[in-house]
This record gives C-alpha cells, structure tokens and sequence, in this order.
C-alpha cells in the first residue's frame, strides 16, 4: 500500500473520548461519537478533524479513541478533553471514496500491516494513530472524499 512519510508539528486536539471493545466498535459507537461531537462545534471554523487511536490491545480489539478537532473550535464544557498528537515523522496513508465501517478496517489493516512488514512502527509516541479530516474530506459518503491515517514511524 502507498504512503508517503511526512513530519508533523506536535498538536493538542480538544474533543470526546470513547473506550472502545467489539460490542462498541460493532454497534458504531465511533460514529455515535462524531455526530455528538459535530453538534457542539462551529465548523466554520474547522479546518482540520481528528480521530485519534491509542492504547491498542490487539488480543482483545480494544483501544481509546478520541474525535477531536484543534483548539479554539470546540467549548469547554464538562466532558471535552484534551489529546497531544506528537510531533514526529508519520507514514501517511489516504483513502477516497465514501467511509464505512468495512472501507475503514481495510485501510487500517492494510496501512498497519505495510508499515510493520517494513519495520517502521514507532510504538513509543503515546499514540497507535490518527485520522485526519480535512478540507479533502466533503462528506460521509461522497465518492470525492478523501481521508487520510498517520501512523508513527521511526527514521
């Protein structure tokens, strides 16, 4: 699968968190989580969203994810925090097409998959990986959409 390495500033991403098991991932609980946040928010000052993966147990399809967007977007209420993405060098991976559930596990999988076979995994950010959504990205299941995964990489 193709990417291209690109260096990243280091980001505090402000949004909802969510741990995610089977039952939830099976039931979209992630998408649940988006809808939530994009009702708080005034998009028109969004440029950039992320979806942020860390603490991955691969044994048991668990991890926490965060939906966020940069600082300044979103208010302070109660249940907002806050998630840094480290700076660093990130294996960028991007997908077109309308996102489902299947589409998404397809990049993931073959995105992980590329960089562990080439040795690149750099497990020592804090995080497993990020979604980023930008102005690429129009709307959930527009075929033009493009999104894209960051995967820390070492070198």
């Amino acid at each position: 699968m193709n990417y291209e390495v690109v260096d990243i500033e280091e980001k505090r991403v402000r949004g909802l968190e969510v741990f995610v098991g089977r039952e939830l991932y099976e039931a979209d609980g992630i998408a649940d989580l988006w809808m939530d946040l994009i009702q708080r928010m005034d998009l028109s000052f969004m440029d950039y969203s992320y979806g942020i993966m860390r603490n991955f147990d691969i044994e048991h399809f668990e991890f926490d994810y965060m939906a966020g967007v940069e600082e300044g977007v979103i208010g302070d209420p109660q249940d907002v925090v806050e998630w840094v993405i480290p700076g660093g060098k990130y294996a960028r991976f991007s997908q077109r097409g309308p996102m489902t559930r299947e589409s998404i596990a397809k990049l993931y999988d073959e995105s992980f998959k590329t960089i562990f076979a080439e040795g690149l995994m750099d497990a020592g950010r804090g995080i497993n990986s990020f979604e980023l959504y930008s102005k690429d990205y129009i709307v959930l299941g527009d075929r033009k959409s493009i999104h894209y995964l960051l995967i820390p990489v070492t070198g």
